[in-house]
């Protein structure tokens, strides 16, 4: 049965991919619902395979995809098999056309800017580059290093992902595709590892080097491929330095690297545990409906300003299965759109949420053409969707779409922008 199940998400999955491969053949960049559409399959289709053969976590706290009653299995598996067809269903209402096809045409800095553009990108690069290398060579345990950055820094933190969005933007501009401009791209990539390292957080690592993979050149699935294997193994290798319970672990590759998928690319126990926590309409553990989406519409507001702004989704959601109360739990589990939306509107209202999602998704299509500044932060949020939740997305995504449209004002120029020239591929 399960075998059968599996074979219906996967057959329905693979299907939803095609217009991402169809673009992705044509040279264009696919739609940002076409980006979504792998996320789904990233974030529950890897683990669910390894359920089928009788590998799981474990967790005390979740429940498995293929264990729980049968009302909870049907549900769980109509969600997971529509969610990428939703957002395609959303993303045509407001968006009718397939792919960007400025994909690889590449933005012009102008003369007159370009100077204070490198200056900028450089000094600030460095400085925090330089700043993550320290507390790196002061050789504390990443998780000890984590917790001391957050105090420093609190919701400044932000600003340490300022090497990585300098990178969404440059990847985009004519400058980077010379050889100077390739070397310059490493060195941002390098100052992005080093600037967000003391986050603690191994998705800081590969963020940086997948936006050279995919947006520098011809996106491909084989490229695709080829980067998460590596992905994969890397953040496997990596579990017993950033994770403290795996720091005197003799766990054998095979073991990291199943353990990395079940608990950082699957999200289908959350999925069904999120489903016993959830309503057929409302909220029985959020404050009240749609509260973990007003935190996220305030995430940038301070609590002084906005005491009620409540807490995230994930945090709430991790306090009720701990048992603690939500203003002490200080850490999350990983939460995406789906659970998002179930927790805090209900098993009834997640359908028209995730057409809502993929509306929206045709509007940042439709904005993304005009301003090709915001064609990586909006495709790269879509990847990351189903895995983490709107917070989590907007903090990383949403402050790079910022600073990718504050610099397209600034350094682009933009008499050439409608009539880009196209990369030899």
């Amino acid at each position: 049965m399960k075998s059968i199940v599996f074979a219906i998400i996967l057959f329905s999955h693979v299907i939803s991919i095609l217009p991402f491969v169809s673009n992705a053949r044509d040279g264009k960049i696919p739609n940002t619902s076409h980006f979504a559409s792998i996320s789904v399959m990233l974030y529950y289709d890897f683990g669910l395979a390894l359920e089928v053969v009788g590998i799981t976590d474990n967790s005390k706290f979740f429940t498995p995809f293929f264990n729980g009653d049968d009302s909870l299995m049907a549900a769980s598996f109509i969600i997971v098999l529509l969610a990428p067809w939703l957002f395609h269903i959303g993303a045509n209402f407001t968006n009718k056309k397939s792919g960007n096809k400025l994909v690889y045409n590449y933005l012009h800095l102008k003369n007159s800017t370009k100077p204070l553009f490198y200056i900028v990108v450089i000094f600030i690069s460095l400085y925090f580059a330089f700043s993550g290398l320290s507390i790196l060579l002061q050789n504390e345990p990443i998780w000890v290093v984590r917790e001391k950055v957050g105090e420093r820094w609190g919701a400044l933190i932000v600003l340490l992902y300022l090497p990585i969005h300098f990178l969404g933007f440059y990847t985009r501009q004519e400058d980077s595709n010379t050889k100077v401009g390739l070397i310059f791209s490493f060195g941002l990539v390098i100052a992005s590892i080093l600037s967000t390292s003391a986050i603690g957080q191994r998705t800081n690592m590969l963020l940086p080097i997948l936006i050279i993979v995919l947006f520098r050149k011809k996106i491909s699935l084989a490229k695709i491929g080829i980067f998460l294997v590596i992905a994969i193994i890397a953040v496997s290798l990596l579990l017993p330095i950033f994770k403290w319970q795996h720091a005197d672990s003799k766990s054998s590759m095979v073991d990291l690297i199943t353990e990395t998928i079940t608990g950082d690319f699957y999200r289908g126990a959350v999925l069904a545990t999120a489903l016993e926590k959830s309503q057929f309409l409302g909220s029985k553990i959020m404050p009240y409906p749609m509260a973990g989406y007003v935190y996220s519409v305030l995430y940038y507001v301070p609590r002084q300003i906005a005491p009620f702004k409540g807490s995230s989704t994930s945090q709430t959601f991790t306090s009720d299965i701990v048992r603690t109360p939500v203003e002490d739990t200080l850490w999350a589990f990983g939460v995406g759109a789906i659970e998002e939306l179930l927790l805090n509107i209900g098993f009834l209202w997640c359908i028209p949420g995730l057409i809502v999602y993929g509306m929206f998704m045709g509007l940042l299509d439709k904005l993304s053409f005009h301003i090709p500044s915001l064609l990586i932060p909006t495709r790269l949020a879509a990847i990351w969707l189903c895995g983490y939740e709107s917070s989590t997305v907007l903090l990383m995504f949403g402050t790079m779409a910022g600073v990718g449209l504050i610099f397209h004002q600034l350094f682009v120029q933009k008499n050439i922008t409608a009539s880009l020239r196209k990369l030899p591929l």
